[in-house]
């Protein structure tokens, strides 16, 4: 598992990194372009980071959306996690650290395409693409995502935010598993990110997705919640699975890159 403390520990060494290099902006711009920056670098570095350092297993499936159905499927799911983790989450209600930050970005251009775009293009190159497909060939399906999520939780480093960010990420683990597209999953994790934005910028005084509709969370949005996971997960079940998992080829690649990062610390 040391591949794993690895990349997190490069991960929050990015997020450290890209602040001191915003730092400057604030020289000329106020800080929430510093904020906005900081978060852009980060998520830019650790996407190279990832492809120049070969951790993210490129194949068939991997920019795949598997058919308009599969996708369509999966956006249901996907939407089905966010409804039930955001009502969780306020039921839970722990202290937002972050929240002046988030509301600040969101109304910032630049704020938005680090926390709508390239946030999440980062996380899931991560999460998914390489500590979720190291430990598929590891653990049991069941047991790497329920770790990578709840790396992907922890990570967040905000109260607020855990919760919500393991349940998101046991849904996207589980579309990375049985579809094995990243792409799917930036395409879910772009609109999810999309859609809460959307709902601080139109309604920054609502403090529950029921003061924003008008509709009580206990009932509409469990109810389609609850829908919209079943189909997801019916759709999920019936798909075969995928051999690469599994294949010992593979899993010797991912001991060499093992072997190599130990070999490069002596």
């Amino acid at each position: 598992m040391k591949t794993i403390i690895k990349l997190v520990l490069i991960y929050v060494g990015f997020q450290f990194l890209g602040g001191l290099l915003a730092l400057p902006v604030m020289f000329f711009l106020d800080k929430t372009y510093m904020l906005a920056f900081a978060l852009i670098l980060a998520s830019l570095m650790m996407i190279w980071y990832l492809f120049k350092k070969d951790y993210i297993r490129i194949n068939e499936y991997t920019w795949s959306i598997r058919s308009v159905s599969a996708l369509s499927w999966m956006v249901a799911y996907g939407l089905g996690a966010y409804f039930l983790a955001t009502w969780l989450n306020e039921q839970v209600d722990l202290p937002n650290v972050m929240e002046d930050q988030f509301m600040d970005l969101s109304f910032n251009p630049l704020g938005v395409l680090g926390i709508v775009v390239l946030g999440p293009v980062a996380e899931e190159l991560l999460f998914r693409g390489a500590i979720l497909g190291f430990l598929l060939k590891k653990l049991s399906w069941r047991n790497a995502v329920l770790t990578s999520a709840l790396i992907f939780g922890i990570i967040h480093m905000n109260p607020a935010q855990i919760l919500y960010a393991f349940l998101l990420g046991m849904a996207l683990g589980r579309i990375y598993y049985k579809t094995g597209s990243l792409l799917i999953c930036m395409i879910i994790h772009v609109m999810l990110n999309g859609i809460s934005t959307a709902l601080t910028i139109c309604y920054p005084d609502a403090q529950s997705l029921g003061e924003m509709s008008g509709v009580a969370p206990e009932g509409w949005f469990l109810l389609v919640g609850a829908l919209l996971l079943i189909g997801g997960s019916y759709y999920l079940n019936r798909m075969r699975e995928l051999p690469f998992w599994k294949d010992p080829v593979l899993a010797e690649e991912t001991a060499s890159v093992e072997s190599t990062d130990e070999e490069s610390k002596e």
